[in-house]
């Protein structure tokens, strides 16, 4: 079943809103249909182009292939040069070459430039635990493939099993397509959405250890949005 993030069976046991599950989880249904409604012509000619340029045999039509590989005549050639690749990677290597960078600079009158190069080291920390240029070249690299995704989120972990002290770490998301931004966002950036969505496929027995002694639903009411897979 899809598992969400933005509201987990557990997150929704622990929810403080004041809000009964029901309403939480059919919201949660209303927002991914919506959203895969938006996206469902975009998101299909996205995974499109991701198999047209890295998975071999699919730069021909089904059916066409079909014909040619079950001909009376005997089997006809369906032969591929595939050139994306080469131009995808040249692309690429630009851009790891001169990658993006995060600058703080100060700009109100109660800010210091210390204080900036203060955050800006932060930052770099940060990029450096979670090596965000490994995270950033793949993102990339969807992008130029498909037009889409590439995406990677901040989040929080525990320094150690036995501390309590956290910190904020970059995590990849390999998977685009299990991402759902709200379509009516009009910022490039998508700064302005009101929810995002990031769901994942889990195994029964994934299921069952994580949400011990709850029962395993028949059918959760979203529509599968599907990975890359």
């Amino acid at each position: 079943m899809p598992g969400l993030s933005n509201y987990g069976m557990g997150e929704i046991e622990k929810t403080k809103i004041g809000r009964k599950k029901d309403v939480v989880l059919q919201e949660l249904k209303d927002r991914v249909e919506y959203g895969f409604k938006a996206e469902s012509t975009s998101r299909d000619r996205a995974k499109f182009m991701l198999k047209f340029v890295n998975v071999k045999g699919s730069q021909w039509p089904e059916d066409e292939a079909s014909k040619r590989n079950s001909d009376a005549k005997g089997k006809r050639p369906t032969f591929e040069f595939n050139m994306c690749p080469k131009y995808r990677n040249q692309v690429v290597g630009d851009m790891k070459q001169n990658r993006p960078a995060i600058k703080v600079s100060p700009e109100s009158s109660d800010a210091d430039i210390n204080t900036a190069h203060v955050m800006e080291g932060k930052i770099r920390h940060i990029q450096h635990v979670s090596n965000f240029p490994a995270i950033m070249d793949e993102a990339f690299r969807v992008c130029v493939d498909c037009g889409y995704g590439g995406a990677w989120r901040v989040n929080t972990r525990y320094i150690s099993p036995d501390s309590w002290e956290q910190e904020a770490y970059i995590e990849a998301i390999k998977d685009p397509f299990l991402l759902l931004i709200d379509p009516d966002s009009k910022m490039p950036t998508g700064e302005d959405a009101n929810w995002a969505i990031l769901y994942e496929s889990i195994l029964k027995e994934d299921y069952e250890k994580r949400y011990k002694g709850k029962t395993l639903p028949s059918g959760s009411g979203l529509q599968d949005l599907g990975g890359t897979n």
